[in-house]
């Protein structure tokens, strides 16, 4: 069985191409995505007070730019851009605020009761559920703060001096990058990159934050939804039958048919 390919080096991507285009941008928590977003020749997802935007959509707009980058490097059987990841989870979910729609899920609406991004990717089947001394660049993480949650792209473990270091008990938080708020010591709010440290650890740099790490996640895609339904034995697809399924189901490139599906690890409250 071919190895499961993790989605992190388009996300990095995606990141570097918004750090150097959309930074800073300004932040409201009304707000959602800088730009009315293309969908990889599908239609589009709408903006609606750009260029603000906040925590949860930036996340979203980092995946969908990913996906982007993804597309010009990969064909179809007649060698167009493959549109597979965008038909398979269409410009609707990325936009409706049901139960079968990812948006729904990642904004983390009251409904769904979802405990993040890592949480609602497993939940459609293009991702999964980790502890946090397992994470990568390029996977998610929601995490709580003294007063406030964020949603985020970890970038890499910190050691107290700042630097980027493997994790071990020398770790005392982490870099991330998303949609950030405004404050005295931040005035570049909108996309942008952080620190954040533990609850025992002090910061140092006027940007960092005291946070507690909680659900983590990575992302693989892009995913057919054709062996969705040779997973689930069912005829349709119905998104409800994975909400509470127990397994994380990971899915592999369409250049292959082969699936694996293994049980997701739910360390959840990972704490150093």
């Amino acid at each position: 069985m071919a190895e499961l390919v993790r989605f992190n080096k388009y996300i990095l991507e995606a990141i570097d191409y918004i750090a150097a285009n959309r930074s800073g941008l300004g932040y409201d928590i009304h707000s959602y995505f800088t730009r009315t977003l293309d969908y990889g020749g599908t239609g589009s997802i709408p903006a609606n007070h750009p260029p603000k935007t906040m925590c949860v959509a930036a996340v979203c707009e980092i995946i969908i730019e990913a996906l982007i980058i993804w597309q010009k490097s990969h064909a179809d059987a007649t060698g167009q851009p493959d549109k597979t990841p965008f038909r398979q989870l269409p410009v609707k979910s990325w936009t409706g605020g049901s139960r079968a729609d990812i948006r729904a899920h990642i904004f983390m609406y009251d409904s769904v009761k979802c405990r993040g991004t890592a949480n609602a990717l497993a939940r459609f089947g293009v991702g999964k559920e980790t502890a946090f001394d397992q994470l990568q660049p390029g996977d998610f993480v929601n995490f709580n703060r003294s007063k406030s949650g964020h949603s985020a792209v970890f970038l890499g473990y910190i050691d107290r001096g700042y630097d980027d270091v493997p994790y071990s008990a020398e770790v005392v938080g982490f870099r991330y990058f998303s949609a950030q708020g405004q404050a005295a010591s931040a005035p570049n709010h909108g996309f942008g990159y952080r620190w954040g440290f533990f609850g025992n650890v002090a910061p140092r740099h006027p940007l960092g934050r005291y946070l507690t790490a909680e659900y983590e996640g990575a992302m693989i895609l892009p995913f057919s939804i054709a062996d969705l339904w040779r997973i689930l034995r069912v005829g349709t697809w119905r998104p409800r039958l994975l909400l509470y399924r127990q397994t994380s189901l990971q899915i592999l490139l369409p250049s292959t048919t082969s699936v694996r599906e293994g049980r997701s690890t739910l360390n959840m409250r990972s704490r150093v």
